[in-house]
């Protein structure tokens, strides 16, 4: 049976602990799997927070002929600001964002690459409602088979 050096779960806790605590205090963060109307007692929903989320995609052979694969992923970040206030905050969180997962490596093996920004614009539920930016980010890391 296969093994890896590094689990998909690892790496998630890995790159939720960096950003976590990179991010400090800025906004409250919602991690996967809650909805959006059920995100927890700790979201004040009458200000701005983040969701993020991990989605490995795949596994490919490093080179050919050895044991070492190159695994890749994304991250999803989930922007929501109160709508109808100042863009600051908006682009506040997403320079932060940029700064803290682009171009980067979390551990000697787990490497951020590139983002991706796109407005979503407002999205109303019963909390609320709020303009939503979503960026994701590339990464990748290495695991050998035996």
């Amino acid at each position: 049976m296969a093994t890896f050096s590094i689990t998909d779960s690892s790496v998630r806790d890995s790159i939720f602990a960096y950003f976590t605590t990179n991010w400090n205090t800025l906004t409250p963060i919602t991690y996967d799997n809650l909805d959006r109307n059920n995100l927890g007692e700790d979201i004040d929903y009458t200000n701005d927070f983040i969701r993020i989320s991990l989605r490995p995609t795949r596994a490919t052979v490093n080179s050919i002929g050895n044991c070492n694969f190159r695994n890749t992923g994304v991250i999803f970040v989930q922007i929501f600001s109160i709508s109808n206030n100042s863009v600051f905050n908006n682009d506040l969180y997403i320079t932060r964002v940029n700064e803290i997962l682009s171009e980067v490596n979390v551990t000697d093996n787990i490497v951020l690459r590139d983002s991706e920004i796109n407005f979503s614009g407002i999205t109303q539920d019963t909390n609320g409602v709020y303009y939503q930016t979503n960026i994701s980010v590339n990464y990748y890391y290495d695991t050998i088979r035996s």
